[in-house]
């Protein structure tokens, strides 16, 4: 791994926050007071749903929370999720694309990329606050979007273009070759985010070890 990564939450600061969760939590508990209970998800969108995850991974480093655990093993469980799906996603292309499937192949594709934001924004954030301060995962993440999006964009201007003026049979040919390139995408991109979340710590025990 590259000598860039470092650890920026130490095992003392990890072990002070808990040692101040439990101090609070025998307050609470002398005091007959309740635990603080996060609020429920009411969100309606993809980044919403995200950051109710950073939320999530924020209340461990908050001693005023008794949420203790891991945030990098949180973080690596959303990596891991995104990867998964567009794994997912690629292998069931053929399907989602049969009778009754996508009428719009490239905006299924766009939107297919965007449903993994509720995964990829907390993993992201788990990383440069345990030990990607530069950011070199979320450049590779944003790279590899930008490409597979941008390749989605010219598969859909070229098959537009084809269809003008084309018929019922070459509409079909230019459908199935649109099919092709799009699964082609989908392929490439479930290949390098499987990479990219096996170079995603799985806690954070394992940063130092890249030091």
């Amino acid at each position: 791994m590259s000598n860039t990564f470092n650890q920026l939450v130490t095992d003392e600061q990890r072990s002070a926050i808990n040692a101040a969760k439990r101090k609070n939590l025998i307050a609470r508990t002398l005091a007959n007071e309740p635990e603080p209970k996060p609020p429920l998800y009411t969100g309606r969108s993809y980044e919403s749903h995200g950051a109710y995850r950073i939320a999530e991974i924020e209340r461990i480093y908050d001693p005023a929370w008794p949420d203790q655990g891991d945030a990098l093993m949180l973080g690596a469980h959303h990596a891991r999720e995104a990867a998964y799906v567009m794994g997912a996603y690629a292998r069931r292309w053929l399907w989602s694309c049969g009778p009754g499937g996508f009428r719009n192949r490239p905006l299924a594709v766009i939107r297919m990329i965007d449903s993994l934001v509720p995964r990829i924004n907390p993993a992201l954030h788990a990383a440069e606050r345990e030990f990607d301060a530069q950011g070199l995962m979320r450049s590779r993440y944003e790279a590899m979007e930008t490409k597979a999006r941008s390749e989605v964009a010219d598969i859909a201007a070229k098959s537009k273009e084809m269809r003008e003026g084309a018929g019922r049979g070459a509409k079909i040919r230019i459908r199935n070759q649109e099919f092709q390139a799009l699964q082609v995408v989908l392929n490439d991109l479930a290949a390098a985010l499987q990479q990219w979340q096996s170079d995603y710590p799985q806690h954070s025990g394992m940063v130092p070890g890249w030091l």
